[in-house]
């Protein structure tokens, strides 16, 4: 994810913060991208449930 205004507020401290991308950085991209293709789909499910835990809590 790029630094889009208010998404990296929304989402500080998640695992989803790792996902954040340079904007016009296609190696930060494809570096990120591969990290979380590293990652067991289970840990990804989790990271996922994790963050949407917390979004929905900051947005209630």
């Amino acid at each position: 994810m790029t630094r889009v205004g208010g998404l990296e507020e929304v989402l500080e401290g998640t695992p989803a913060t790792k996902c954040f991308f340079r904007p016009n950085n296609h190696v930060d991209l494809l570096d990120k991208t591969l990290a979380l293709a590293g990652e067991s789909p289970e840990r990804v499910v989790e990271q996922s449930l994790e963050t949407r835990g917390t979004v929905v809590k900051r947005l209630e």
